[in-house]
């Protein structure tokens, strides 16, 4: 009886996830779980095929980003334009923003870069521009975990 019922769902399984990977974030989760499973997989059988795959799923998902600097122009816009009722949260959103859109930004590059339209950066600069952009995405995090930190105790009395 249970097997019917799971077989029953599966067509309602099938539409959620085709509706799921019809958004940004579908496809760049979706993408980022293979990307993993093919480091994992890479490591662990040393298969050329799984490096190749962890390499283009790298190299695919920063598609997805090419807007993302102009997204996050818009969210600063958005934010500053709200009534602040706690700044320090407010200056820790806005930090994770700015810190996001410019990772996004170099990023792009990097991804042009990668695919021969920056040739005169030798494997030094490249380097460097990705330890510039690791800043940027440690910036981030650092704003939202200092953020959902701060929150916490709120929570746990509400």
């Amino acid at each position: 009886m249970a097997v019917v019922a799971q077989t029953s769902n599966f067509p309602k399984l099938l539409a959620e996830s085709v509706i799921l990977s019809n958004t940004l974030i579908g496809r760049d989760k979706g993408a980022r779980f293979f990307q993993y499973l093919a480091r994992m997989l890479s490591g662990l059988t040393g298969r050329e095929f799984w490096a190749k795959l962890l390499a283009t799923l790298s190299v695919s998902r920063k598609t997805l980003r090419f807007w993302k600097p102009v997204k996050a122009a818009k969210a600063v816009s958005d934010l500053m334009q709200q009534p602040c009722h706690d700044s320090t949260a407010r200056t820790l959103t806005l930090a994770e923003v700015i810190s996001d859109g410019i990772y996004a930004g170099m990023d792009n590059i990097a991804f042009f870069q990668r695919v021969g339209a920056f040739p005169w950066m030798n494997s030094a600069q490249v380097d460097k521009l990705d330890r510039t952009i690791e800043i940027f995405w440690l910036t981030e995090i650092w704003s939202v975990l200092l953020r959902e930190l701060r929150a916490y105790p709120k929570l746990r009395t509400a």
